[in-house]
């Protein structure tokens, strides 16, 4: 009965709490936690909570007091937990029961790490399956440039299109999709991916047959702005000032000002 009891009154809190109040709801169910550890549902509200402030060790280690059982209730958080802590190999074996579910939830993940682990054939899998039941249209959009980018890595990779490439790339250099790919990235906050596929963007630009030396020069303009501005966004002053200053200040596109940190000392 003092279980229930504390739950219900977890639960009216948790309501009372603004949505955007991570802190405070994982201050109340730390406090919770202590009375009754063995809740479920309140560790589940914590390690959300964790997640969403970012602080993915401290959700795994939540996860991991919780037991075996408690794992198996929450594999998509495991997964995420891992995934942006740098561990792939965990993530990727968290997420293998619960992709049966077909959840999209699930395969967004799934598809995010293959992608970063240069799985791509897997990505590729799994941005089908979530194109072929999308009703969103912005959705639809972005996972359309998410798979083109991973069909890019896989004609990269191989050194040859396949029939489905070439039809779905359509031109044999691809920097155009690498690049609204890496675009899409920097929009989610990926900034590795990004790097990835602005990497590929440039790449496959500058080594186009179809395009004149001059045209390359233009078209790579706004990919080199672009890897600059992934770089600032990773730390790396000094690559990001680096590549700035190799744009060509001639053609007609505005060159970013460099902050102050840029400027040598």
């Amino acid at each position: 009965m003092a279980a229930r009891a504390s739950t219900g009154t977890l639960n009216a809190l948790v309501k009372a709490i603004s949505i955007e109040d991570h802190d405070e709801i994982l201050k109340t169910t730390t406090a919770a936690l202590e009375s009754i550890p063995q809740d479920h549902a309140i560790r589940h509200t914590k390690v959300v909570a964790l997640l969403k402030l970012d602080r993915f060790e401290d959700a795994i280690r939540v996860i991991d007091e919780g037991g075996a059982e408690f794992h198996r209730q929450c594999p998509l958080e495991s997964a995420y937990a891992h995934y942006k802590s740098g561990n792939l190999s965990k993530a990727r074996e968290y997420l293998q029961p619960a992709l049966s579910s077909g959840q999209r939830s699930v395969l967004h993940l799934e598809a995010q790490v293959a992608y970063r682990a240069e799985k791509f054939t897997e990505a590729s899998k799994a941005y089908e399956l979530l194109s072929a039941d999308s009703s969103d249209h912005e959705e639809g959009h972005d996972l359309n440039i998410n798979e083109l980018a991973v069909l890019a890595q896989l004609r990269q990779r191989a050194g040859r299109t396949s029939q489905r490439s070439r039809d779905d790339l359509g031109r044999p250099d691809t920097f155009e999709v690498a690049y609204n790919a890496a675009c899409v990235h920097i929009s989610n906050g990926f900034y590795d991916e990004a790097l990835r596929s602005i990497s590929l963007a440039k790449q496959l630009c500058d080594s186009s047959e179809e395009l004149s030396d001059q045209e390359k020069e233009e078209e790579m303009v706004p990919i080199l702005v672009q890897l600059g501005y992934i770089y600032f966004r990773k730390g790396l002053l000094k690559e990001a000032a680096d590549v700035y200053r190799s744009i060509n200040p001639s053609l007609c596109v505005p060159v970013p000002i460099l902050p102050e940190s840029f400027h040598e000392r």
